[in-house]
């Protein structure tokens, strides 16, 4: 596996310094992290599963507690 390209690393960076200075609810936050990630591809496998784990990180953060 091979390590995160410097243009995706700035893609994340920009994507989490937005969703944390953002005043969007929770759910839409969560939904953004979910979708931008996917579309980054930061990863050669598992993009999706780390993908719903940031959309539960930020459900998490304000109190929200999701069941699977």
């Amino acid at each position: 596996m091979s390590g995160l390209t410097e243009y995706s690393e700035k893609r994340i960076n920009a994507l989490l310094g937005y969703l944390n200075n953002s005043s969007d609810h929770p759910i839409i936050q969560a939904g953004i992290a979910q979708i931008e990630l996917i579309n980054i591809t930061p990863f050669d496998s598992g993009n999706k599963h780390v993908a719903g784990l940031l959309s539960y990180l930020f459900l998490y953060k304000s109190g929200m507690m999701c069941a699977k």
